[in-house]
């Protein structure tokens, strides 16, 4: 009587728990890579959003509307705390700057949670009517490269992005 190795199609235990091993760790691998890239396009987002805003004060300091009934004589862009920043006018063209008791606020604008401005706080740029020339920090036109550097910072990848006013007024994120 001769004993017959049969062989049985099918997957040991042992294949199977390395299977779904591998296909843990792979997914483990992708959902942390996608944390991280959400993280740097909420960044992206934010840094693309304020460079926005700056270029509306700029063209508002074109534009004839009125405010209030009066024409402003300006407007600007001033960075409030580490996640706050607003666009503002002034009426008089003697204020180039943010003054919190003259200034009028036409919109506030809040950064996502995590991207937290880390560089400008408190300092703001002023686009003057008509030309419209830029006032960084009350500090006229003057040729030597005065700028407004805004950082922004993803807490997630510690990743930075700047955007620059210079006196200029031309706006570049670097």
């Amino acid at each position: 009587m001769e004993v017959q190795n049969q062989k049985k199609n099918g997957f040991t235990i042992w294949e199977l728990l390395v299977v779904m091993a591998i296909i843990g760790i792979v997914s483990a691998i992708v959902l942390a890579q996608n944390q991280y890239f959400n993280s740097r396009r909420q960044l992206q987002r934010a840094v693309q959003e304020l460079s926005v805003n700056i270029r509306w004060a700029q063209g508002m300091a074109l534009e004839t509307q009125l405010a209030g009934g009066v024409l402003p004589a300006g407007y600007g862009i001033y960075v409030k705390d580490d996640s706050h920043y607003l666009i503002f006018y002034n009426l008089s063209s003697a204020v180039k700057t943010y003054v919190a008791a003259t200034s009028q606020t036409l919109k506030e604008f809040t950064l996502p949670s995590g991207i937290p401005l880390i560089g400008g706080v408190g300092q703001n740029a002023f686009f003057l009517k008509p030309n419209p020339d830029c006032y960084i920090n009350n500090n006229p036109p003057s040729g030597f490269e005065d700028n407004l550097d805004i950082i922004l910072r993803d807490n997630k990848t510690m990743t930075t992005k700047t955007i620059r006013i210079n006196d200029g007024c031309l706006v570049k994120i670097l």
